[in-house]
């Protein structure tokens, strides 16, 4: 059942073209359908792509709007801060005469998340956030109120959606390491080597999203006190005598988890011929730490 109702879904949203309770609906079933690995739609299977352009289509539908709001026929260039690498920003125009309150422009079930005020034209603007899916961590819409050519203002409605970009195979670090060497300027140096862990430990860093690419994102100052860089070794070779030394076995991935606020790491894979792999942007979150409390350790702190 849910297949065919993510299909009529996708082209009843494609459909909508006034805002109203139609628009806020379809947003809500199409929720539901982006939450799913095999969303699809009328041709097979969606990317991540098509799925938050056809969010943005349902978001930009289901905007409030002013009840003197009529089309515009100009605007001054507004650049959206979005790229367009991991993130889809659609837009309509229009003219309104007064500035409504942000409240008054929230469509049910979405949160007035910020509210600005500008000199440079851009008079004021309001940031409208509805509920994350799996596949769409980000899905606003933004409310720009700029300084028309007559009396009132050009109102800039965007409908911004950013995806989590799929995982390069890259990405993921192969199970059964021989022993995983932690290393950080706070804990120095330790050595898993119990089973246990290190099946947790690597499927922490398998379970890592790649970090969207895409929207603006604030970091605070970086120490790196909670830096851990993860050296996954694998089982040691014997030598020609039959022995089998500890921590021989050669080095296949390296992984760095930013603890100290950033969401951001890094996973290095490291052929045999000493070629080196990277996969940058992953969102590292509380990683390190769940990490060190695998390992017994505690991330100092700055």
């Amino acid at each position: 059942m849910a297949r065919p109702l993510c299909q009529r879904t996708y082209r009843l949203v494609t459909r909508v073209r006034a805002a109203g309770l139609l628009g806020i609906a379809a947003g809500i079933l199409l929720s539901g359908c982006a939450t799913g690995v095999n969303a699809q739609g009328p041709l097979g299977p969606l990317s991540r792509a098509a799925i938050a352009k056809i969010d943005a289509r349902a978001l930009l539908a289901a905007a409030r709007l002013p009840g003197d709001a009529q089309p515009a026929a100009s605007l001054r260039p507004a650049a959206t801060g979005l790229t367009p690498t991991s993130a889809i920003d659609l837009h309509r125009t229009l003219w309104v005469g007064t500035i409504p309150s942000g409240r008054s422009l929230t469509p049910v079930g979405a949160s007035l998340l910020a509210t600005g005020t500008s000199n440079t034209g851009l008079v004021r603007w309001y940031t409208v956030s509805f509920p994350p899916t799996a596949a769409l961590p980000t899905r606003q819409l933004v409310y720009g109120f700029w300084t028309g050519a007559k009396e009132g203002y050009i109102l800039r409605v965007d409908a911004q959606d950013i995806w989590v970009p799929k995982k390069p195979r890259a990405a993921f670090v192969a199970p059964g390491a021989a022993a995983i060497v932690i290393t950080s300027r706070g804990v120095g140096t330790h050595r898993v080597t119990n089973r246990e862990p290190i099946a947790k430990i690597t499927e922490i860093v398998n379970s890592l999203q790649l970090y969207p690419r895409g929207g603006i994102t604030s970091c605070p100052a970086d120490t790196g006190t909670d830096i851990l860089v993860l050296t996954f070794h694998a089982l040691p070779a014997p030598t020609q005598e039959g022995l089998v030394l500890p921590w021989s076995g050669r080095t296949y991935a390296q992984v760095v988890l930013d603890g100290s606020g950033c969401p951001s790491g890094s996973v290095t894979q490291v052929a045999l011929s000493g070629a080196r792999t990277s996969v940058r942007g992953l969102d590292a979150g509380d990683a390190a730490a769940r990490v060190a409390s695998l390992a017994g350790l505690r991330l100092a702190r700055s």
